[in-house]
């Protein structure tokens, strides 16, 4: 039997991060530009400081959500004034779990089970080197196979799947355990 695959093996390096003065708006607008529903946020130096997700901006917003659902909102294009005025330190979460690149994908896989956590942010030494999900473990497990993808109602076309190395992005789900 081989070497056990460590979190390196499958994490996501290229991780896209926030400072903790950063606009809630704009921390917003990066999440939704690259399909991701939350940022980890680091200082100038690469430090993790914590998280910011979409959940938290709801809860944080729910009477701005209230009032665009009854109609009172602002010109389209425009962005909610509080959501410029407050920062992502307003709302970030502070306290996070961290994996280290060396960790074995089994402890890592392990522990976000039993804890029900979807994402780690991996860091050496207090600084983010990387990022790993369930999907991202999942995408390692299963093979790239030919997959049907659906071209138009009632039809589907064979497509080759991208292999799992180049498939790789970030997903965030907010739980209510990320404040483990």
């Amino acid at each position: 039997m081989g070497e056990k695959l460590c979190v390196r093996d499958v994490m996501t390096e290229d991780v896209r991060a926030v400072g903790p003065d950063t606009s809630v708006a704009q921390a917003a607008e990066q999440m939704i530009a690259n399909g991701i529903r939350a940022l980890p946020v680091t200082n100038e130096n690469g430090e993790v400081l914590g998280i910011i997700t979409d959940r938290r901006v709801m809860d944080h917003f729910l009477p701005a959500i209230t009032a665009l659902g009854a109609g009172d909102s602002a010109e389209s294009g425009d962005v909610i004034p509080q959501l410029e005025s407050t920062t992502v330190r307003d709302l970030m979460r502070r306290t996070v779990m961290c994996v280290r690149e060396e960790q074995t994908l089994d402890e890592v896989a392990a522990l976000m089970i039993n804890k029900d956590i979807e994402r780690f942010m991996v860091a050496a030494e207090g600084k983010l080197t990387g990022f790993i999900t369930r999907g991202d473990i999942l995408r390692r497990l299963v093979p790239p196979r030919r997959v049907k993808e659906k071209t138009s109602p009632g039809k589907e076309q064979e497509k080759p799947r991208e292999p799992a190395a180049e498939n790789l992005e970030i997903r965030w789900e907010p739980e209510e355990t990320d404040e483990i």
